[in-house]
Parts: structure tokens; C-alpha cells; sequence
């Protein structure tokens, strides 16, 4: 997708990779959406427009909701981690 894109040349070019290091206890392999301005945007309208409108029908919810923690997460099926543990 175009987001995906976005986030490898972004990690290619500002960060001169991906990210190993968020979280000791499930190491992945990722970058923090806020980092992106263009994603941000983008992941924050998808919030508005369609993720938030189907959690509040869903589960009958008029108060605010809010995402504190949102990261694209890089797998490798073949040479890196192709799962986590449950």
C-alpha cells in the first residue's frame, strides 16, 4: 500500500532503518506512526472516518476514544520474526 511505502522510505532515509528496540519483552521490528507526519495524518483520519464510528456502534460508546501507542510493524516470514507469542 502507499503507507507502507511511505514508512520504508522514511525508515530508509531519516531513521537509516527500522526501529529493533520499542519493547524488550516482544522485540519487533517497527517505527512509531507519530515519527510519520504523512501517516500520522492519515492514520488519524482513518481513526475519525471509519476506525472510532464502528468501536462506538460496536460497543455502544458516545465517550472519547484515543490511541496512545500506534507503530507499523515490519515482518519477515522467510529471515526474520514471523510471529509473536500469544
Amino acid at each position: 500500500s502507499h503507507m507502507v511505502k511511505i514508512a520504508e522510505e522514511y525508515c530508509q532515509n531519516k531513521l537509516g532503518g527500522w526501529t529493533t528496540s520499542r519493547h524488550y519483552a516482544v522485540p519487533t521490528t517497527d517505527v512509531p506512526i507519530y515519527s510519520m507526519p504523512a501517516v500520522l495524518s492519515w492514520f488519524n483520519k482513518q481513526l475519525e472516518i471509519c476506525i472510532f464510528p464502528v468501536l462506538r456502534q460496536q460497543f455502544n460508546f458516545l465517550g472519547r476514544l484515543r490511541v496512545f501507542d500506534a507503530f507499523f510493524v515490519k515482518y519477515d516470514a522467510i529471515d526474520g520474526q514471523n510471529r509473536l507469542p500469544v
